[in-house]
């Protein structure tokens, strides 16, 4: 496996020039080295996926405009007809990010059936054999992201929830990722109650150091996801996105989604309990759903 590493972070507070273990995103060819990467819960990136038989290769914008186009989907605040977003995105005129979209609610049944866990790259998945309370999305969990070129990118620093690893495939455009170790967390001020979101501002960029002085001793690394990449992001690692400067598109896609592995399994049940009891509660009192925002 060779190694990708860099220190290129536009905008974001100068972070420690030391180099650790967990502070590398390793580049993979075969689908085996990545799986010795998820077994190791280290960041990982394999290369070249179209060659394999569970790629979703015929995802591209006019795929999406001709099964879920006439969807209206809450994006940024606002109810929009996707059709008339995806117009917007392709003359290059959008600056709104479609994410974490479930693509189990946007696409026929018999079209979410042809997209498939990377079960040879990833290993199984112990979500879909889960508790009953688990949400049935969780168990085949594929979602859409839209990043049109002149977006801000992901609007705040997260980890995702309940310990899941997650998975991202690059089909169109690059995007570029900004990832904080689990032992960064105390850098990052995180908020309660779930403490899955950073109270930094503008997803860790530009950040005012005599507001945050602790941020200073964060140690961010980033990497570009380029058409053709599956990314294996480990539980626990922030993270937030923002368009590729580079890149000659005006968007990118992405297909991702959240999992867990049979060793980290006792865990997130210990996670998702909790996170159960937080949903509830936001549905019995809706003033209190802000929580799981």
């Amino acid at each position: 496996m060779d190694e990708l590493f860099e220190f290129d972070i536009a905008g974001l507070a100068e972070a420690d020039e030391e180099d650790d273990d967990d502070s590398k995103v390793s580049i993979c060819w075969q689908e085996s080295e990545l799986l010795a990467c998820v077994e190791a819960e280290r960041p990982a990136v394999l290369r070249q996926c179209a060659r394999f038989d569970w790629w979703p290769g015929f995802i591209n914008i006019e795929y999406l405009r001709r099964h879920c186009g006439e969807r209206k989907v809450k994006i940024v605040g606002q109810y929009r007809l996707l059709s008339e977003y995806f117009d917007s995105v392709e003359i290059g005129n959008e600056k709104a990010y479609l994410r974490n979209q479930q693509l189990r609610d946007l696409l026929p049944p018999d079209e979410f059936v042809r997209l498939r866990f990377p079960l040879s790259a990833l290993g199984q998945n112990a979500l879909s054999q889960a508790v009953e309370t688990l949400p049935e999305a969780w168990r085949q969990w594929f979602e859409l992201f839209l990043l049109p070129a002149h977006s801000q990118g992901y609007p705040f620093l997260h980890k995702d929830v309940c310990e899941t690893h997650a998975f991202s495939m690059q089909l169109f455009g690059a995007k570029r990722f900004t990832l904080y170790p689990p032992n960064n967390s105390t850098f990052l001020y995180p908020q309660p109650p779930t403490y899955c979101r950073s109270a930094l501002p503008q997803a860790g960029r530009n950040i005012n150091l005599e507001m945050f002085p602790m941020f200073a001793s964060a140690r961010p690394f980033s990497f570009v996801l380029e058409p053709g990449d599956l990314f294996f992001l480990p539980r626990n690692f922030w993270h937030s996105t923002r368009p590729e400067p580079t890149q000659l598109t005006k968007y990118g896609i992405t297909i991702g989604g959240n999992f867990v592995s049979p060793s980290t399994y006792p865990t997130f049940q210990d996670e998702f309990a909790d996170y159960a009891a937080m949903r509830d509660l936001a549905r019995d009192y809706p003033a209190a759903a802000a929580i799981l925002s």
